[in-house]
């Protein structure tokens, strides 16, 4: 199944019918720029597998098919500040990794 048909099936639209699927292409763009935009480590992969990115890209999809995405950042924001933590971590240590060199060459 692709990430379409998934959110599909979320929504409860029938996975055969066509007639939405460049709403939801559209949906789906908007929603993983979005979430970048809390962490910018993000790849396609993170939202193909079982990932809090894919739980909030599902939930974005439901905020934004039934046009409240301004509810979204507020109503969400312990998952997508701990989204914005992981990428926090990941640099923390990246950075140290990369400090640590330069001090022994």
């Amino acid at each position: 199944m692709t990430l379409l048909d998934d959110v599909k099936t979320m929504l409860d639209i029938n996975p055969n019918s066509t007639s939405e699927d460049n709403k939801l292409n559209i949906i789906i763009a908007n929603g993983k720029q979005h979430l970048t935009s809390f962490n910018p480590l993000l790849t396609a992969a993170n939202f193909e597998a079982p990932t809090r990115a894919r739980t909030l890209l599902f939930a974005y999809c439901r905020y934004a098919y039934s046009n409240a995405t301004e509810a979204f950042d507020t109503d969400w924001q312990d998952e997508i500040l701990a989204l914005r933590q992981e990428y926090e971590v990941t640099e923390y240590k990246r950075r140290t990794i990369c400090n640590e060199n330069q001090d022994t060459d």
